[in-house]
């Protein structure tokens, strides 16, 4: 999933969003219907969820997340959302 589908949020010391940037901030990732599977497909198997970005020239893996498996059929929508503190 490229960066234009994340929605990027900051976030205040009490979790609330805030206009301008903070040391806190929340990055929404959303499957959408028929994502990454057509409805009609068999679900697909989601085990890790990883964020990635750059700094300068070089790529960074940010943060990465594993749990117990997941069936994402294209029926439903599925939401992840990650909260970073610097």
């Amino acid at each position: 999933m490229d960066r234009s589908r994340l929605t990027v949020k900051y976030l205040d010391a009490h979790d609330q969003i805030v206009p301008g940037p903070t040391n806190r901030i929340e990055v929404i990732a959303t499957l959408e219907h028929d994502e990454p599977t057509a409805a009609t497909d068999p679900p697909y198997p989601l085990r890790e969820f990883g964020l990635f970005g750059t700094f300068g020239a070089e790529e960074y893996m940010i943060d990465y997340i594993r749990h117990p498996l997941i069936e994402k059929d294209g029926s439903v929508i599925l939401e992840r959302r990650v909260r970073l503190i610097f």
